[in-house]
């Protein structure tokens, strides 16, 4: 999938959970102060129909291919680990770091340098 696609997909819609810390907006209220009042937990085994593709805004669609070229290009010239690391400090992409080095930076105190990665709920967002 890819950002500007329209697609259909089929899966358990339900109100998200109301899940906070203490003096803390829930999860929610977030969504609702987002115009998001559902969420759709998506199997990955079903039919994904693709409609149309380019719906998106022309300038983001830009930005994600610029994205995914400066991707290709690191991985291309570096080897996997430096490359992953380069990855997640300049594209800000941690998908790729093996779970042994971000253990590693965690413990050496280094982890700073890299994006957090925030965690997301397994659901897509209607």
């Amino acid at each position: 999938m890819h950002y500007g696609e329209e697609l259909i997909l089929g899966g358990s819609l339900y109100r998200p959970f109301r899940f906070a810390r203490p003096n803390r907006q829930s999860y929610r209220d977030y969504l609702y102060n987002q115009a998001i009042f559902s969420v759709m937990n998506v199997r990955m085994a079903g039919p994904v129909v693709r409609l149309k593709q380019n719906k998106g805004f022309i300038l983001k669609q830009l930005a994600f291919w610029l994205k995914d070229r400066m991707e290709d290009v690191i991985f291309k010239r570096v080897s996997f680990v430096p490359a992953s690391i380069l990855d997640a400090m300049i594209l800000g992409e941690k998908r790729n770091i093996p779970l042994l080095i971000n253990n590693s930076m965690m413990k050496s105190g280094t982890v700073h340098i890299l994006p957090r990665l925030y965690t997301k709920m397994p659901s897509v967002a209607l």
